[in-house]
């Protein structure tokens, strides 16, 4: 008799302990994503994901122009604009994941281009030497201004922008007077062994802030003195705060 209570109670727990069940679900918090946008054709697109962060996690990384990476914080180099929109991630560890979270990345065309070492200016059709800029500063001025400078032993830059905010990256046009600065419109004037001061025609400045250093370049930009639409000059430039 107890041989038989015995098997009926084994039958009955196999038969209760092969019940169907629900998978088990298991999700991440989901990751915070940012990247340096907006940012320049030809610089690095650089993608972060903060707050979540595991050695054998699974990092699955999509977006324009058939991008994939498995890297945690991705590095895209020379930028293009086939490369902007929307760069999406998920994270995997184990059976537990992450939901789908998106970051855009705006580019913007650098029409702004010509080699010029960092902190120089150099000049077309005269006989002035380039010029080592070894000081540079920026910062907002009481007019409701902003101004990135460069200043060197044979003469200096100054780049003024509308506002009192550090500019924005992208390509500013030049003003022929201070009185007409306004948004993407700037002014530029150079002095020359602090005598004679001359003054941006027409162009182009492009401002960068490619590897949290602010920077701001033009190329081929004639100059004139006041009052005046006679080039005496053309001069490329970069200045960069390198601190």
């Amino acid at each position: 008799m107890m041989k038989k209570i015995f098997i009926v109670a084994i039958s009955a727990f196999i038969f209760f302990g092969c019940e169907d069940k629900e998978p088990v679900s298991c999700y991440l918090k989901n990751p915070k994503l940012s990247s340096n946008s907006p940012l320049l054709t030809g610089e690095s697109i650089m993608l972060k994901s903060t707050n979540v962060v595991f050695e054998d996690a699974i990092y699955e990384w999509t977006g324009p122009n058939d991008f994939h990476s498995s890297e945690r914080n991705p590095v895209i180099p020379n930028a293009t604009t086939a490369m902007a929109g929307e760069y999406k991630l998920k994270i995997t560890r184990g059976i537990c994941e992450s939901e789908v979270v998106s970051t855009d990345v705006s580019l913007i065309t650098n029409t702004v281009n010509c080699s010029v070492v960092d902190n120089h200016i150099t000049f077309r059709y005269d006989y002035f030497p380039d010029t080592y800029l070894y000081y540079f500063q920026a910062g907002p001025k009481s007019d409701n201004t902003y101004q990135i400078y460069g200043g060197g032993v044979n003469g200096n830059v100054t780049i003024t922008f509308k506002g009192n905010n550090i500019p924005e990256t992208g390509i500013y046009s030049i003003v022929n007077s201070y009185d007409l600065i306004a948004q993407n419109k700037v002014f530029v004037k150079l002095n020359r062994s602090d005598v004679l001061n001359f003054y941006a025609l027409s162009g182009d400045v492009v401002v960068s802030k490619a590897n949290g250093k602010l920077s701001a370049k033009f190329c081929d930009m004639p100059f004139s003195v006041a009052n005046s639409n006679q080039v005496y000059f053309t001069a490329n430039a970069k200045l960069i705060d390198n601190n």
